[in-house]
């Protein structure tokens, strides 16, 4: 009680105010350059609800069964406006994404493969010749998405709308 008549005290006749909102922190700027992308492989798609049902399709292959993966490289980011394109560096990569930028968020498709410590990765629409659809938040330090199509790491392979990918400076 007497610390409260102590502090009440040393506040003189100032009334308390609430603390001011904390301003967010800007999302990164897209600069061209080069980025850590890591695409991840899900074994299980994202829920799919319509009214009090939901579904999860997925369909997985592998010799020794699907296993959740993912698989880094270094990428190159270009950008022309609100276009935005991501390339592996690999010399022998096909693989890019064609992307489009709008209030933070990034909308778009991404198909082809890259090389990562041995292992040949392929991204697609669910077949080959096709793309798989992307979409992703620019964040603070990354930028983080979801990737709706088939990916095959290695011998495994999934087609959902669960994979993921990020995407972080060098």
């Amino acid at each position: 009680m007497l610390i409260a008549i102590v502090l009440a005290a040393g506040c003189g006749n100032s009334r308390a105010t609430a603390p001011s909102p904390m301003t967010p922190a800007p999302a990164m700027t897209l600069a061209a350059g080069s980025y850590r992308l890591m695409v991840t492989m899900a074994t299980t798609g994202d829920p799919v609800c319509t009214g009090p049902f939901c579904t999860s399709i997925s369909l997985c292959s592998s010799i020794n069964g699907p296993v959740a993966v993912f698989a880094p490289t270094t990428a190159t980011l270009q950008r022309d406006g609100n276009t935005v394109l991501i390339r592996a560096e690999d010399a022998a990569a096909t693989f890019h994404m064609n992307l489009q930028l709008a209030d933070g968020m990034l909308s778009g498709t991404a198909s082809g493969k890259y090389v990562t410590g041995g292992i040949e990765v392929v991204v697609d629409g669910g077949s080959p010749g096709t793309d798989a659809v992307v979409s992703g938040t620019v964040g603070r330090a990354s930028v983080t998405g979801k990737l709706t199509g088939s990916i095959q790491i290695g011998g495994s392979g999934c087609s959902n709308n669960g994979h993921s990918w990020t995407l972080t400076p060098l």
